[in-house]
């Protein structure tokens, strides 16, 4: 039923994250694996400040993203957050990246072929290429596809402030008990969910 209403027309199937992707400017490859990331072509990437390419692999199941990118010899991607979680993994060149949250030191750490790692959700972070002789290129992993379709936000996802979970946490205890009365304990997950025991 709900297959012929949607091949009527009467409804679209939306998808924010494939949206996104195309509104970035940059190349979308398609299929069931990439045979070289190292000879994959990379275009100008205005929001992070180098070149990219977004890899969408069948099978995924809406799951994962994943894209290339490229910081010019001895250059800087533009600092970001987001409310998406990325791990790293560095196919060429040294660098370093350094992660903060708002009104807290930066923390710097350094980088090379073979490294593997995560930014923490939401925080503040900037990649440096280490070498003026030749770019850096990483390839990220993300659940962008989970977290745009969820909130189809662009503001919460890439701007909001949430960095605290004491905060959100402190914030959600007088919710909690008004709608609960007295809790005897709770843990923090995710932001938007809390589980009481």
């Amino acid at each position: 039923m709900a297959n012929s209403i949607i091949n009527k027309g009467k409804l679209r199937r939306v998808n924010f994250y494939e949206d996104f992707m195309r509104s970035e400017g940059i190349p979308i490859l398609r299929g069931f694996f990439v045979d070289d990331l190292m000879g994959v072509g990379l275009a100008p990437w205005k929001r992070k400040g180098g070149l990219g390419a977004y890899i969408d692999l069948e099978g995924a199941g809406g799951a994962t993203g994943a894209y290339l990118c490229e910081i010019p010899p001895g250059g800087t991607l533009n600092p970001q957050r987001f409310m998406i979680e990325e791990m790293i993994y560095i196919l060429r060149g040294k660098g370093a990246t350094a992660v903060w949250q708002d009104g807290k030191p930066k923390r710097t750490f350094e980088w090379s072929v073979g490294s593997h790692f995560a930014i923490p959700l939401n925080a503040w972070h900037e990649h440096f290429n280490g070498q003026g002789e030749e770019p850096v290129r990483f390839l990220a992993v993300t659940n962008a596809p989970v977290v745009l379709n969820l909130f189809h936000d662009l503001d919460f996802v890439f701007i909001a402030a949430f960095t605290e979970r004491r905060t959100i946490s402190a914030a959600m205890e007088g919710s909690i008990q008004a709608a609960f009365g007295k809790v005897t304990s709770y843990r923090m997950y995710r932001p938007s969910v809390c589980l009481i025991k």
